[in-house]
């Protein structure tokens, strides 16, 4: 049965009486304060437990004394069950050191048999508190809940700023991005994260240098993404790729045994673009599958909409691109120069000829 309690003008009540004249009295004064109540009687233990186990409620009323079963012990059982529940005791023959005792308990209130005329009114007080307790109760766990995503948005915001500062002095790309793979690693509490420079042709990412929990090996080198599924066509229009389980998506079903082999179950990749084209990516891997998976995606797509990394990353990526390009040119350029030099021009001798 669920602890809580609400206010409501059609209360479950759970009456734990084993004298049908009592019964009687107690359901005619319970009918005539609240008219649509729903009541449950029971007389033993058995079936007390077991109201309590199937059904919720949103008040109690006990007798104190019954055979084989005491009022005490059925409130020692209430508050395990349904702590929140009040629990008001209805007998003749509680004296005013137990009454006391019971309160301390954990009963919320005590009425005698002989003065059910006072029974209304305390059903009505102790509905009303336990609603204004829940009322609380619910306002507290929405401002625990808004704390925690506040803190969790100032702690993004915070590593930003430190990672801004330990960047801001460098130059070479790959000490760019391992510096921000350890700050995403350690923020998010992942196995691993690293950035990568994609050949969009090959269909490949190289990576020089991830960053991973200790125990986790390093995925640093050149990998095929076909050979874990086929989210590069979604990475290619620019879209991050989330999944948590890689048994699961149709992108990594039929290659999920390679991606286990990598320890990369669970991925969140974030493109990384240079005018409308592929060139990295950011990649984290979570400890377990987990909601969390969703989490560490927005902390993706925040982290570069407040931060300019990934677009320094990515125009580092084009630029690195591009040198290796002008690099294979101008190599290809002076081997093309230099065969002449090598005996395929003719020399003076020959020129003369």
């Amino acid at each position: 049965m669920s602890s809580g309690t609400s206010s409501t003008t059609a209360p479950d009540i759970l009456v734990l009486e084993d004298s049908r004249f009592d019964v009687e009295l107690l359901t005619e004064a319970l009918i005539a304060a609240l008219p649509e109540a729903r009541v449950t009687v029971v007389c033993d233990e058995e079936g007390f437990t077991g109201a309590l186990e199937s059904a919720r409620y949103q008040l109690i009323l006990s007798d104190y004394e019954l055979p084989g079963f005491s009022g005490a012990h059925a409130l020692e059982i209430a508050r395990a069950v349904a702590p929140l529940t009040p629990f008001i005791f209805v007998s003749g023959v509680i004296g005013e050191d137990n009454a006391v005792e019971l309160l301390k308990r954990g009963a919320t209130d005590y009425v005698s048999k002989g003065r059910l005329a006072r029974l209304p009114v305390v059903m009505e007080r102790a509905l009303k508190e336990a609603a204004d307790r829940e009322a609380k109760q619910a306002a507290e766990a929405k401002l625990r809940v808004a704390h925690e995503i506040f803190g969790a948005a100032e702690a993004r915001r915070l590593a930003l700023i430190e990672l801004s500062d330990r960047i801001r002095d460098m130059d070479g790309i790959c000490e760019i991005a391992y510096t921000a793979s350890q700050m995403l690693g350690t923020q998010l509490g992942v196995d691993r994260a690293g950035y990568g420079l994609v050949n969009t042709a090959a269909e490949t990412i190289e990576i020089e240098r991830d960053w991973t929990a200790p125990g986790v090996s390093s995925l640093a080198g050149t990998l095929r993404f076909r050979d874990y599924g086929s989210y590069i066509d979604d990475l290619r229009r620019g879209t991050t790729v989330v999944f948590a389980d890689a048994h699961e998506d149709p992108r990594t079903r039929a290659n999920a045994a390679a991606l286990d082999g990598i320890g990369a179950r669970a991925v969140v990749n974030m493109p990384l673009t240079e005018r409308g084209g592929l060139v990295g990516l950011l990649l984290s891997q979570p400890r377990q599958r987990a909601p969390l998976v969703a989490r560490r995606a927005r902390f993706h797509r925040r982290g570069r909409r407040a931060h300019p990394l990934g677009d320094r990353a990515a125009r580092g990526a084009a630029r690195a691109a591009g040198l290796r390009r002008i690099a294979g040119a101008r190599g290809r350029g002076a081997h093309a120069r230099a065969r002449p030099h090598l005996g395929t021009e003719p020399g003076p001798a020959g020129r003369g000829q």
